[in-house]
């Protein structure tokens, strides 16, 4: 069985190519090793669009009528330099992904 510290790890982005959703990341605690080019996970119907009047509750329970508008959201990359969290299939040189950046 794969050692979690292989299936799991936390890296910084080295580069980009944002038509293709993919980064190379290096890992600190690894010597600096740099992965191969990692598919950035999406979330499907991230892309979504959406107008009209609706509600929002904030953090206090209260609820505020947020009038009419529109949000819009679209698929994302990493930033360079930015810390993420890659996810790695067990066995010798299997592909891994970027699940998401860490804050």
């Amino acid at each position: 069985m794969a050692d979690a510290n292989d299936l799991i790890r936390i890296g910084k982005v080295s580069s980009i190519d944002a038509n293709n959703k993919k980064a190379r990341v290096y890992y600190p605690a690894r010597s600096n090793m740099v992965s191969d080019w990692l598919p950035v996970l999406q979330f499907p119907g991230l892309t979504t669009n959406y107008s009209g009047g609706h509600k929002h509750t904030c953090p206090d329970g209260e609820t505020n009528s947020a009038g009419s508008h529109s949000h819009t959201s679209s698929s994302w990359m990493p930033k360079v330099n930015d810390k993420v969290l890659v996810i790695m299939e067990p066995g010798f040189n299997a592909p891994g992904y970027i699940a998401g950046v860490i804050p």
